[in-house]
């Protein structure tokens, strides 16, 4: 079963839960940091040992989403700094290519953060019919030429199919 972790970010601490469906897992709560990614990676990790036994001991391995809700990245975004370039792996074969990632963002977010995108073999249908099989060495392949551009890469398909190749 897939899991859903949410944060969010406030002046004073950071929250994470972790959902299964619409369950409340565990939750945790951490004193915001001044660089920010520090806070938000300790109330995950402070969430995911607080999971029950059935998803230990690596925990992370179960997590298909990260929701983060932060003025910070709002802030970002808005005056496009601070931003990262993010590549765009989605898998879906032959399906979708005529609509590139971040087609619909501003021209000039969508300089700042990206560019990098690839259509790999992979992924289902809206009624969950496999659309192609994933071809591993083609996801491990992009991920590492993703990785040696120094990029960090989001992956668009089934809950936790890219990362579970790389």
């Amino acid at each position: 079963m897939w899991l859903c972790v949410g944060v969010d970010v406030g002046g004073t601490n950071t929250d994470a839960v972790i959902l299964r469906k619409k369950e409340v897992l565990c939750s945790a709560k951490v004193p915001t940091t001044g660089d920010v990614t520090s806070g938000v990676t300790e109330a995950i990790r402070s969430a995911l040992q607080q999971l029950p036994q059935e998803y230990q001991p690596n925990p992370a391995q179960y997590v298909a989403r990260v929701n983060i809700g932060t003025t910070h990245f709002v802030n970002a975004v808005v005056q496009r700094r601070g931003l990262t370039k993010v590549a765009v792996l989605r898998l879906c074969g032959p399906a979708t290519v005529s609509v590139p990632p971040l087609c619909d963002f501003p021209a000039d977010l969508r300089n700042v953060i990206g560019g990098m995108h690839y259509f790999l073999n992979g992924g289902f249908q809206y009624d969950c019919s496999c659309i192609t099989d994933i071809d591993e060495e083609e996801v491990k392949r992009v991920a590492e030429e993703v990785h040696k551009a120094g990029w960090l890469f989001i992956g668009e398909g089934d809950p936790g199919e890219v990362l579970s190749y790389i």
